[in-house]
């Protein structure tokens, strides 16, 4: 049961084109755009109710993912500041993370004017509108560019919360450290697919 869970998790962790604060997936609302122009294009959004309950679904499966990256994050800060309530540090991490990922659906957006007919497709709403550019290689750049300014997001909310309770150089480390663990395994995971991409578009 266990392997089969993994092998589970392994699949969704591939199926997810796009992220921001690491392991949190944008495919919730790549999807639900998706759904939300095929169904413009077709019928009236109301009279497709199954479009509505396919977008709820990703958007808490969205929500589920960004409350498991929380609890990572706040594990590694907590190594770094262990003189607060677990509980306290996990909501200034959530909020945190929650103004991250609102910067982070922002970005993932830019490309869309550009993209725009392609997104009406299945592929568009699985990869978003970076995977519509240059497929993996775009999605690569955007993980890679996102974990900086994820980093500085939090970093910033982070300090004036936690300022009275710890020093800034171990905030500043805490949430660096945090970030990296988060965003490490998208990026090598979209490293991997840049490679795969390359070779198939040499043969």
């Amino acid at each position: 049961m266990k392997k089969l869970l993994f092998l589970f998790l392994l699949l969704t962790i591939f199926s997810t084109p796009a992220f921001a604060d690491g392991g949190v997936p944008l495919w919730g609302f790549n999807t639900s755009v998706f759904f939300t122009i095929s169904t413009i294009g077709t019928i009236p959004a109301f009279l497709y109710p199954d479009a509505w309950v396919t977008a709820l679904f990703f958007w808490l499966f969205t929500l589920i993912i960004l409350l498991l990256v929380v609890f990572v994050e706040t594990i590694v800060i907590n190594r770094f500041i262990n003189n607060l309530d677990f509980s306290r540090l996990f909501v200034i991490c959530f909020k945190a993370n929650l103004i991250s990922t609102l910067v982070g659906i922002i970005l993932l957006f830019l490309p869309a004017p550009f993209v725009w007919d392609k997104l009406n497709t299945m592929e568009g709403g699985f990869l978003g509108p970076w995977g519509m550019i240059s497929g993996a290689y775009s999605l690569f750049l955007y993980n890679f560019l996102c974990l900086p300014l994820s980093y500085i997001i939090e970093y910033i909310y982070a300090k004036r919360k936690l300022q009275q309770d710890s020093d800034i150089p171990t905030i500043k480390k805490s949430f660096l450290y945090a970030n990296i663990a988060t965003y490490a395994l998208p990026i090598l995971i979209y490293g991997i697919a840049c490679v795969v991409q390359f070779k198939n578009s040499i043969h």
